[in-house]
């Protein structure tokens, strides 16, 4: 069996930023791999520690920066990775499933593993809108994945702490969520094989129908107000004030 796990090369603010226009100036970016790619990366490492998968395959779109995040996966033990070749399209989770379409077509795998939403958008629709476009059934928000045979099994936990246990046919897509298999760090000496590794990259002719066409910073709308005192009294206050504003 083959898993193809789809990664981003997200950007994380730290600090004060600039926003120029449509966009926030890199220089005020560390990027990094989506958090929950890591762990999709690890269900697919686990699925093959126990010889349920032959091979484990990444894929990021993107430009070539994107390709960080593929070294990142190969120096955690991953087969080998690939990046589809796109200008920045994250904000249309549509395109971006076209995209994983096309690397699906190339690669055939029997199963797509994708973070459960990213770190700097949250959407969560990346990997239903690729499974609908396949035809493919879709389990979201996993916390662990196995496979027996076609048959895939997935868990999810659910509010207040209750389990959940689906299966489905392969192939399939699956979104992992943050679980309890943190994932691995290479050694140095894969860190630097995954440095010098050739990363393959295939063009697609997929655009995005979805831009930005602002940004700017959270404008400030006032100072919070705390209030006290008992139950009875915080409740007489809340309504108060919102017949106020009414």
């Amino acid at each position: 069996m083959k898993v193809l796990v789809a990664l981003k090369h997200v950007g994380a603010v730290s600090g004060v930023l600039e926003v120029d226009g449509d966009h926030i100036d890199p220089a005020f970016l560390e990027f990094a791999m989506s958090d929950a790619d890591g762990y999709a990366v690890e269900a697919a490492l686990l699925m093959r520690d126990r010889a349920e998968a032959e091979e484990v395959v990444v894929v990021t779109c993107g430009g070539e920066p994107a390709t960080a995040v593929v070294r990142d996966a190969m120096s955690m033990g991953v087969d080998r990775g690939f990046r589809m070749s796109a200008e920045d399209m994250g904000f249309d989770p549509l395109a971006v499933g076209r995209v994983l379409c096309e690397a699906v077509t190339s690669e055939c795998p029997d199963l797509l593993l994708v973070g459960v939403q990213s770190s700097d958008l949250g959407q969560q629709s990346v990997g239903p809108a690729t499974a609908a476009l396949l035809g493919w059934p879709c389990v979201v928000g996993a916390t662990a994945v196995q496979v027996d045979g076609k048959t895939l099994t997935a868990h999810r936990e659910l509010e207040g702490g209750a389990q959940e246990i689906v299966s489905c046919e392969l192939p399939a897509v699956v979104t992992v969520q943050t679980g309890p298999h943190q994932p691995r760090y290479g050694s140095f000496k894969d860190k630097m094989a995954a440095k010098k590794a050739e990363i393959p990259s295939h063009t697609t002719g997929v655009t995005p129908r979805v831009r930005v066409v602002a940004m700017r910073p959270a404008i400030s709308t006032g100072n919070a107000e705390f209030i006290s005192g008992d139950p009875r009294s915080i409740a007489e206050k809340l309504l108060e004030m919102v017949r106020a504003e009414q």
